[in-house]
């Protein structure tokens, strides 16, 4: 956990207030437990690699059926590399992104 964060409001950080994703989140850490003490931060920074892939895995069932497209403007935002940007960068990125992809479709490896 990073400076004075509580486990607690680390978890419900990455979760977005979302109960289900919070129980899941809960659940994975006890899944990877080795023992009957406390969690610590270790657990809880090894549980978020999984469920950062259950929690992707959540938004593309909800995100996907009204937009198709929602994994490439994901990766604009990855190659930002901020959570903090001006919608300037963001175009920039996702036309960036989207000239190599169509760049790799015509030439057959996509």
């Amino acid at each position: 956990m990073r400076g004075t964060q509580q486990k607690w409001d680390h978890i419900v950080a990455r979760t977005l207030d979302r109960p289900r994703d919070v129980i899941s989140f809960i659940n994975i850490i006890l899944e990877q437990k080795v023992d009957a003490d406390l969690l610590s931060n270790d657990e809880i920074s090894g549980a978020r690699a999984e469920y950062s892939t259950y929690f992707k895995e959540e938004l593309d069932d909800e995100i996907k059926a009204h937009w198709s497209g929602w994994e490439e403007a994901l990766a604009a935002l990855r190659d930002i590399g901020y959570v903090t940007f001006v919608k300037s960068q963001f175009e920039e990125a996702y036309d960036r992104l989207e000239t190599v992809w169509k760049r790799l479709c015509t030439v057959g490896r996509m």
